[in-house]
């Protein structure tokens, strides 16, 4: 069996709730049968038992699913990036449980299609017992102006969770899913920033004023104060060119902040 790691542990214990609170159908035990397999191949030994109604040999593979699920977790394990997200960001035990649940449901096909099919109000009842929390404390931190949110850890387009009863689509950005799924062994700001190495034209290409440029590079050179600009315009209209020209002219390295854009082709 393979050394089960920090998401495996969390999966089976989500699992094992859900057991304790789900119907017990064909589609059900095929999600538990197919992530207990893919946990440890040789769980069910040489042939999974396959579903029937039958009472009596549906309680014997049920409890057989419970016994594999607890062998999983009978020691605690640690995620460096999920208490490096709670020191950082400040975040208490429910958004760090929510980061945890969602990190799952963005990369576990299986799961993600049996609990995004379930009812609005279901949804929100299981992730609330996964968090222990109250459902409205769980809607409330869903929210796009929840602290998760607000952090930049959360999203509200692309692959994300959708519960329109109450207006909700929250997920996790590509960058924290990417950190979450290397366990902390390298530094958060690696998974936000990008250093550039893109070919820079030279600052006399762009048919912009003079006294722009002579403007920009004196505030970009100042000692008095952390520099800034805000450059705006509709995309394409080069300003992340421009960008890179002042940097390289000013013998600054250029980093980009990574976020996710839908077709993810640009910093």
């Amino acid at each position: 069996m393979k050394t089960i790691d920090y998401y495996d542990h969390i999966l089976s214990r989500m699992l094992l709730d859900w057991i304790d609170n789900t119907p017990w159908t064909e589609a059900f035990y095929a999600l538990l049968s197919y992530n207990i397999i893919a946990i440890a191949p040789d769980s069910f030994g040489v042939d999974k038992p396959a579903f029937t109604k039958d009472a009596e040999t549906s309680n014997a593979t049920k409890e057989s699913c419970i016994a594999i699920l607890k062998s999983f977790i009978t020691t605690e394990l640690e995620n460096k990036a999920i208490a490096e997200l709670k020191l950082h960001f400040n975040l208490d035990g429910v958004d760090a449980k929510i980061i945890d649940f969602f990190y799952l449901y963005q990369t576990n096909n299986s799961l993600g299609l049996f609990y995004g099919s379930s009812p609005d109000w279901e949804m929100v009842a299981r992730l609330g017992r996964f968090v222990g929390a109250s459902d409205t404390d769980v809607l409330n931190r869903l929210q796009h102006r929840g602290k998760l949110a607000l952090c930049g850890i959360a999203i509200s387009e692309g692959h994300v969770l959708r519960i329109p009863r109450w207006g909700i689509a929250f997920g996790l950005s590509g960058q924290v899913i990417a950190y979450l799924g290397n366990g902390g062994d390298q530094p958060l700001i690696s998974f936000l920033l990008e250093l550039d190495d893109h070919p820079v034209l030279r600052l006399d290409s762009f048919d912009i004023p003079e006294i722009t440029k002579r403007s920009a590079l004196a505030s970009l050179s100042t000692t008095k104060a952390k520099p800034y600009l805000l450059l705006y315009g509709k995309p394409g209209t080069g300003k992340m060119e421009f960008s890179r020209a002042l940097c390289a002219e000013l013998g600054y390295k250029a980093y980009f902040i990574k976020h996710d854009r839908g077709n993810g082709d640009r910093p």
